[in-house]
């Protein structure tokens, strides 16, 4: 419906001059059966564009030019072809005076061309984002390696330190037990002297 009414609109923007009843006609017939068109089915809409293919190949005068175009631009693809459309208008514009025909050509080849560069913006602005989609990536990875290396050098800090205090807690328990050792030796060092002093003076 959207570019059935650009054509509508279209045929408004064109009329820079009164046009013949021949022409005017030929070029209301073009406009009529191009919407008919785009409401039409797929099948009849592929059938439509051959019927304007050989029309325009058995006699390519303005009219099946003008016909053949707008159906290669506002039918949904694969049947359209702008680059076509585009080829098929260049004669029709060029041509001098100029007519409805020849302004019709004009203001649709410049439809396509906005068409055209919209997608192509369109376009460049999917890549941008999928550009920065994928440095955002890019760098949330650097982020989780340096994250997860970071992990890794505190899990390794803290197995060392676990070892070390187990280290420093079995070097306590040696030094405890030397020293009850020693504590034991000392003891059983005094109760020899206590018994040698007993039996000296039993002794005397």
């Amino acid at each position: 419906m959207r570019a059935a009414l650009l054509i509508v609109l279209a045929i408004g923007g064109c009329a820079t001059a009164p046009a013949p009843p021949d022409e005017g006609a030929a070029l209301g017939e073009v406009i009529r059966s191009t919407v008919e068109a785009i409401r039409a089915s797929p099948a009849d809409q592929k059938k439509l564009v051959e019927r304007a293919r050989d029309a325009y190949a058995a006699r390519p005068g303005d009219a099946a030019s003008l016909r053949f175009a707008l159906l290669l631009a506002h039918l949904p693809p694969p049947m359209r072809d702008e680059e076509w459309a585009l080829s098929l208008l260049a004669p029709v514009q060029a041509r001098r005076p100029a007519t409805p025909f020849v302004d019709f050509a004009l203001l649709l080849g410049e439809q396509i061309g906005a068409r055209q560069r919209a997608a192509r913006e369109s376009a460049e602005v999917l890549l941008r984002e999928t550009d920065l989609r994928r440095a955002g990536e890019g760098r949330e990875d650097a982020l989780r390696r340096r994250l997860e290396a970071l992990q890794s050098i505190e899990n390794r800090e803290a197995a060392l330190l676990r070892r070390q205090a187990e280290a420093l807690r079995a070097g306590e328990q040696r030094e405890e037990l030397l020293r009850r050792q020693i504590e034991g030796l000392r003891a059983t060092e005094r109760s020899l002297l206590e018994r040698e002093e007993r039996l000296g003076g039993g002794l005397k």
